[in-house]
């Protein structure tokens, strides 16, 4: 599971990469999903 975490964690942040910050709403649900994440940890 761990794993699987820490290949979602650096997907999300090329993710993240990829949308420049132009995409206020994504980013919100990016920032969402890591808070998530940070939950199950």
């Amino acid at each position: 599971m761990v794993s699987a975490h820490k290949e979602l964690a650096l997907k999300l942040a090329e993710l993240e990469r990829r949308l420049g910050g132009h995409d206020e709403e994504i980013k919100a649900i990016v920032d969402v999903i890591r808070q998530l994440m940070n939950g199950m940890s």
